[in-house]
């Protein structure tokens, strides 16, 4: 329950963050999630990850169709991708690795400054 709640708490916080915020919002939001809610560093990896990436991929998705494929198509091409396929996958993996890093981060950091009851 814990981890579908940080999830969603992730998710949430970074899709509105964005709005207002830079890109690098993703790393902040998972650091401060875990900073506050003590996990393991590979669980808050694993969310991290998979929460941003779930926010990217469906932004991405979003704009995809906005633009009936050709925004993502010429961006491809200018980094020499197959096709908009590969972009969106990978804009979505960057991004849930960066997340990632950030959560496990705000894991450790905790577990340095935080003694947790055992």
């Amino acid at each position: 329950m814990k981890t579908a709640l940080n999830y969603l708490i992730i998710v949430i916080a970074t899709a509105l963050l964005q709005l207002i915020m830079p890109w690098w919002i993703i790393a902040l939001v998972p650091f401060v999630v875990y900073l506050v809610r003590p996990e393991k560093p590979v669980v808050a990896y694993a969310v991290s990850l998979a929460a941003v990436s779930t926010v990217w991929a469906t932004y991405a998705l979003f704009l995809h169709n906005a633009t009936q494929g050709s925004m993502s198509s010429r961006i491809a091409e200018i980094f020499s991708l197959p096709n908009a396929t590969v972009l969106l996958t990978a804009v979505s993996l960057l991004s849930g690795f960066v997340a990632g890093f950030g959560g496990s981060a705000g894991a450790l950091v905790r577990q340095v400054f935080v003694k947790e009851a055992a």
